[in-house]
């Protein structure tokens, strides 16, 4: 398992390269700081989560 320590202003995408898991409360703080995670699948790319700060679209309550 390969583990950085970074703040996460630093960081302005999450790219998943294998099979593998993430933990919700990664998926939670890149939402919190707009970081988006994309999902590749050899070279091409199968999904992106983009958070909802990126959107701008949705209104809750």
């Amino acid at each position: 398992m390969v583990k950085w320590s970074l703040s996460p202003t630093e960081i302005s995408s999450i790219i998943i390269l294998t099979n593998s898991s993430i933990y919700s409360e990664v998926m939670n703080l890149a939402n919190q700081y707009g970081i988006e995670i994309v999902f590749f699948k050899g070279n091409e790319p199968i999904a992106k989560i983009i958070p909802h700060l990126m959107l701008g679209l949705l209104s809750y309550g």
